[in-house]
């Protein structure tokens, strides 16, 4: 799939989506949808016309063989599933008509569309939580799928992401620099970064702990000014939900306590 950096229109929505823009994230889902070869569109749209259990085997099975078919198929469910968990009427009547069923263990109703994904670390996309981190085995196409502000990084590199309701912030890291062995077996290294991001993937600046609460202010305001134009209708727009519980540290730990959970080094510099 062509990078989002050189399709303006997703850019532009991937962007309106970072200010809690229902009707960005619908049109991105559909967007998605559009780079979908034929047979997928119609098999998608088969399914969520008549999601029975043969039209879902016929999705599956195809998503499964068609390598290049899913990515944009996958993108496609994560965008309407967000847009229906930030509060979108539309995307929550579309995805309702979908067949549900009690995931085994995870004690929650769910669809086709939360649990097929293969390449998407979609539970934590869909502001899930959960003590390990999911990883995306091809890191860059997370961020040609509406995701600009996660770095490019090389071929085969992964992400590893987690979402954490409280305090409302995704922490996704990925291998920055690795230096193999030496003759002697000896001097192999790996260097990781990370990122902190609040529910609509808008970075943050803070690093230290003390500082999130604030920097999550920061950019509630920004997003409030934002909708504060009429020509943006946020009466109709804007998000009606939020992923975040609180914007306190889970359990009263700090960050660093809970960054061997994420696999994270954290810095307080």
């Amino acid at each position: 799939m062509e990078s989002i950096m050189n399709r303006s229109a997703a850019l532009e929505l991937a962007q309106r989506c970072k200010m809690g823009d229902l009707a960005a994230m619908e049109a991105l889902a559909f967007h998605h949808l559009e780079l979908c070869p034929p047979e997928t569109r119609t098999l998608l749209t088969a399914y969520e016309s008549q999601p029975n259990e043969e039209n879902r085997q016929v999705l599956h099975r195809h998503l499964g063989e068609e390598r290049e078919a899913r990515l944009p198929a996958e993108a496609y469910m994560m965008w309407l599933l967000r847009a229906a968990r930030f509060g979108s009427e539309r995307a929550m009547e579309q995805v309702g008509r979908l067949a549900y069923f009690t995931d085994y263990g995870a004690r929650e109703h769910i669809n086709f569309y939360q649990t097929f994904p293969w390449e998407l670390p979609i539970r934590s996309l869909l502001g899930r939580w959960s003590l390990r981190s999911e990883l995306m085995s091809w890191g860059g196409k997370l961020r040609d799928i509406g995701f600009p502000d996660l770095p490019a990084v090389g071929p085969g590199n992964e992400f590893s992401i987690t979402f954490w309701p409280s305090p409302g912030v995704y922490h996704v890291s990925w291998l920055d620099d690795y230096i193999p062995r030496d003759e002697s077996g000896f001097g192999e290294e790996s260097d990781y970064a990370s990122l902190w991001l609040d529910e609509f993937f808008c970075p943050m600046a803070a690093r230290r702990p003390e500082d999130m609460p604030a920097e999550l202010d920061r950019l509630d305001q920004l997003r409030e000014a934002y909708w504060q134009d009429p020509a943006r209708r946020a009466t109709e727009r804007k998000y009606r939900h939020r992923l975040r519980i609180s914007k306190e540290l889970p359990w009263g730990r700090t960050l660093e306590e809970i960054a061997p959970l994420l696999g994270a080094n954290i810095s307080r510099a």
